[in-house]
């Protein structure tokens, strides 16, 4: 069942029970809760490894809700329309934000995707947060729209970042929009956000820490690296979960406190730089990185390649493996070997993929992400 129709209908089957016991005048009852309890357990999105249970407890929660909706400047009179599943931590925190500030949030069904935007433009959609997925569809149901476009005024984007021509066409169709790029992991909720229209100076860049939190880029004795120089993101402050459900051995590697302070440190995994201004610039997760020909090099520096090549509408590479040389697989019309020669003028040659498919759609997690494990499994058979 799509878990708006499913909140829907609990709320409908429940509200009568509640109303009447309002009416009787009955006192709720507390129950004492302290900021250290877990609110709650959400899963990773598992779109490159096995989810993970991730402990949130109250207090993390509390300072990432209120710091987003400082950051990101949501309003009383905000509707934000959320195609989203609560299990996911981008759908949970939208409503979570949105009762911090008191605007209307509308949980919408996968099976309204065909009527997107009029759906949209029926509720007043101010803020819309997307995936690059959800950002595609929105930007080619608007292109032949006849009706006026939704008041949105803000998109958000994480999960994967959205393709430059996809934020200028968003830009295009929603006038004076701002497109919000963000980054972060389930175990911090987020830990960058862009500024108003900063993008448009530094287009590579994914934000600035939260307020009330840091991020460092050590190398691989845990040491800070200076200005530009590559390393692995490390993210401090209030918002830094205390581990994963079940697994001791993977928390004490990934969350660890700082050797000077004890404050909480979460270790990404991921890698990237920081500018003179504080900007985190992402360069690739773990997994994206590997070695080919004694090279190496990241799945997101080949699929870039192929998003400039026109009419490659999406990306995913994937990394060698026991069965299987790097691959890509593109949503385009264009024969694998023209994106291919298109690639060798764009990358050296040892980042050429030796196999290129073309689909009609990629596989997505339930978050709207590349599925790259069952993409793999496609190479190697495995999924037959």
């Amino acid at each position: 069942v799509p878990a708006a129709r499913l909140a829907r209908t609990l709320f409908e089957e429940t509200w009568p029970d509640v109303a009447a016991l309002c009416a009787t005048g009955a006192r709720a009852t507390t129950v004492a809760r302290r900021p250290e309890d877990p609110a709650a357990l959400v899963y990773t999105s598992g779109s490159t490894a096995d989810p993970k249970a991730v402990i949130c407890p109250h207090a993390q929660v509390t300072f990432a809700t209120r710091a987003l909706v400082h950051a990101l400047g949501y309003r009383p009179d905000d509707v934000v329309f959320c195609r989203f599943s609560m299990s996911w931590d981008y759908g949970l925190y939208k409503v979570l934000m949105s009762c911090a500030v008191g605007c209307e949030i509308v949980l919408a069904d996968r099976g309204e995707d065909l009527l997107l935007l009029r759906r949209m433009s029926e509720v007043g959609a101010t803020v819309v947060p997307t995936v690059p997925s959800l950002a595609s569809m929105i930007t080619k149901l608007g292109a032949r729209a006849g009706a006026p476009l939704p008041p949105v005024r803000m998109f958000t984007n994480t999960g994967a970042a959205l393709p430059a021509p996809t934020i200028a066409e968003l830009r295009e169709l929603f006038p004076g929009v701002r497109v919000v790029r963000q980054y972060g992991q389930t175990e911090a909720k987020r830990i960058t956000v862009m500024p108003p229209d900063e993008d448009r100076e530094r287009p590579d860049a994914v934000g600035l820490p939260l307020p009330g939190t840091r991020v460092l880029i050590l190398d691989e004795e845990g040491r800070p690296l200076p200005t530009g120089q590559t390393g692995e993101i490390v993210a401090e402050g209030p918002h830094v979960m205390p581990g994963y459900w079940g697994a001791p051995e993977l928390s004490a590697r990934t969350f660890r406190p700082d050797p000077e302070t004890g404050r909480p440190r979460l270790h990404t995994g991921d890698y990237g730089s920081l500018d003179a201004d504080g900007y985190l610039y992402f360069h690739g997760r773990h997994d994206d990185m590997f070695k080919r020909k004694g090279f190496r090099m990241s799945t997101l520096e080949i699929e870039a390649a192929a998003m400039d090549i026109p009419g490659v509408r999406a990306a995913a590479a994937v990394p060698p493996g026991d069965r299987h040389d790097l691959a890509l697989f593109v949503e385009s019309e264009l024969d694998p070997q023209v994106v291919v020669k298109e690639l060798a003028v764009r990358l050296e040659p040892a980042k050429v993929p030796a196999v290129c498919r073309t689909l009609r759609e990629f596989p997505l997690t339930l978050h709207g992400k590349n599925a790259r494990q069952e993409l793999a499994r496609m190479l190697d058979g495995s999924n037959k």
